[in-house]
């Protein structure tokens, strides 16, 4: 009898874990309810006008006091919303649905195949393919809608067998019982950064079913070949450079996740004694059609805040710097992320780099929005300058993915360890206190069995008799 003949009838049954599937409003397509704001330091949404959730689309004054949600039945944690007498659900983050039945990450183990179903956050407008596999047309979702849908072989191509290997090592076969695919989802398709999504899918003989998506961070190996272009052949009075937390310039190539500075320098202020970063856009090296704005109007592009790790810092200290922390990040088909910045320098009573508060981050320093317009290569005097930089971020392999460890993790495996050290405490402490239980009842025990042994005193004056009985 094949493996497949004995695995089918429970591979018929589907069990999903998707607890680790989460809301993040700074990915593409994603954004926040009911004037609710996403900032660059939180994955939730920044809720006003009496809303709550992760997206602001809860108000907690239309919680239904119906506990059967008028016989909707919220799922998963779900809560059951009510308004002119209608019914509705306010999901988890994880799940999705009228009732919040569907998980976002879903797994129908058959007796072939696989058939597996994602469904992202948002106005999902990415790509979702298995790893490894990007430009095969037959290892890419299909777009149904709501989900994302692609059934996979255990046996034949995207991963399952390659010349002897797969990506995992592990080949399908008789007397292999397990079988696994790498989902990724790219919220843009040209982009990879830490808010996309790695998915491990598994099918396994004993209806256990391992869904495993964590986030895509620190995917990258450094390459001591692979330095960042430093050259300049002209003399700036604002420099460029990017630095790593320390404040000390990069000289080799980061991890995906990674966070570096953007650092603008005004090195020479006999001429200006001031200046501001008016636009900054990064994109793929090597003529690719990749790009991203991550400053425009001398303020922090919202799409950008899912590799902007906080607002622009500027440092008024001899020299002068402006910064912007960001989180390292690739494009899907170049390591090399080259960034274009145009920088303007303020000459003594020009108020053109006053202070800016921007409506979707905070303190920008750059130009009033009622000034930008006049801004047309100089029409009115201003020296402009464009800084070029490279960075080199590439991906990691699939077997050095599972040693990235997210701080959380860390964390969570710290108030693991203590839990486990209370709860060996508590049992030791039972244990004792059962041995000296038991002790004592031995004691007891053995106290009564000597005080039976002993003879009874006899009585002076007390004869035994029998009283005899009548027989009929």
């Amino acid at each position: 009898m094949s493996i497949l003949e004995y695995i089918q009838p429970l591979l018929l049954m589907t069990m999903v874990y998707s607890q680790k599937v989460d809301f993040d409003c700074r990915r593409w397509g994603v954004s926040c309810a009911k004037n609710g704001k996403c900032t660059a330091a939180s994955n939730y949404c920044q809720c006003s006008n009496n809303y709550t959730g992760h997206d602001c689309g809860l108000l907690p004054s239309s919680i239904s006091p119906s506990p059967n949600c008028g016989g909707l039945k919220c799922e998963n944690g779900g809560t059951c919303l009510t308004s002119n007498e209608t019914f509705s659900c306010y999901c988890t983050p994880g799940f999705y649905g009228e009732r919040c039945e569907s998980s976002r990450v879903a797994v129908d183990c058959q007796s072939s195949q696989m058939s597996v179903k994602i469904a992202p956050f948002g106005q999902f407008t990415g790509k979702i393919f298995v790893k490894d596999f990007e430009d095969n047309p037959n290892c890419s979702f299909n777009n149904m809608g709501d989900v994302w849908e692609l059934n996979l072989d255990y046996f034949v191509g995207c991963g399952a067998g390659i010349e002897g290997q797969t990506i995992f090592n592990d080949i399908p076969k008789d007397g292999d019982i397990s079988f696994k695919r790498e989902i990724v989802v790219l919220y843009n398709q040209d982009i990879m950064n830490t808010f996309d999504e790695l998915h491990t899918i598994s099918c396994q003989h004993n209806l256990q079913m391992v869904i495993d998506p964590m986030s895509m961070t620190s995917n990258v190996v450094e390459d001591a070949n692979l330095t960042k272009t430093d050259t300049k052949n002209t003399y700036n009075p604002i420099g460029f450079e990017i630095k790593d937390t320390n404040g000390e310039p990069l000289r080799k190539a980061v991890f995906v996740g990674d966070k570096v500075q953007l650092t603008f320098i005004l090195w020479d202020n006999k001429v200006f004694n001031d200046f501001h970063v008016s636009d900054c856009e990064a994109f793929e090296a090597g003529g690719g059609h990749g790009s991203i704005k991550l400053i425009e109007n001398s303020c922090v592009n919202k799409n950008a805040f899912s590799v902007v790790a906080g607002d622009m810092h500027k440092n008024d200290n001899n020299p002068k710097t402006i910064s912007l922390l960001i989180r390292a990040f690739r494009f899907v088909k170049s390591p090399a992320v080259s960034f274009r910045c145009n920088v303007i320098g303020c000459k003594p009573g020009d108020t053109t780099c006053s202070d800016l508060i921007c409506s979707d981050s905070g303190n920008a320093f750059g130009r009033k929005r009622r000034d930008l317009a006049s801004v047309s290569g100089k029409p009115d005097g201003l020296d402009r300058q464009t800084l070029s930089k490279t960075l080199y971020v590439r991906e990691l392999s699939i077997q050095n993915m599972s040693a990235m460890k997210d701080p959380e993790d860390c964390l969570q495996k710290s108030e693991f360890v203590t839990l486990v050290t209370c709860m060996a405490a508590v049992v030791i402490v039972l244990l004792v206190l059962c041995v000296v239980l038991v002790f004592l009842v031995r004691r007891r025990r053995m106290d009564k069995e000597e005080f039976n042994t002993e003879e009874p005193p006899k009585q002076v004056g007390i004869v035994d008799f029998k009283i005899p009985r009548v027989n009929n």
